[in-house]
């Protein structure tokens, strides 16, 4: 599987302009909640946060500090963005495998 960290990085999306990549992967993703894998993807991000938030208060404990601020910031910062990603990364395999004859309509000329 091939990642894609933005969606405009998606072969399907990238000679368009601005304004049509972002209608036509707001009409593409419209669809995709309704599918289990957005869903698991969304538990699965709240579980790296909580997991995160919990090995951080164990290991480190809630006084530790780094760069005068407490490290269950970064422990929760990092572990949204990896989060994010694995959200943001179904949706993409979603929007392509589900909807991909929204994202290669043809633009009128």
């Amino acid at each position: 599987m091939r990642l894609y960290w933005v969606p405009q990085n998606i072969p399907e999306l990238q000679d368009l302009s601005k304004a049509e990549r972002k209608r036509r992967w707001s009409m593409a993703k419209r669809g995709v909640y309704r599918h289990w894998e957005i869903w698991l993807s969304i538990v699965l991000n709240l579980c790296v946060v909580f997991l995160a938030i919990f090995l951080e208060s164990v290991y480190l404990g809630y006084h530790y500090q780094f760069l005068g601020i407490p490290a269950r910031f970064y422990a929760i910062i990092i572990s949204t963005q990896i989060g994010n990603q694995i959200y943001l990364q179904t949706m993409i395999y979603l929007v392509r495998r589900e909807h991909s004859d929204i994202l290669r309509l043809r633009t009128p000329e």
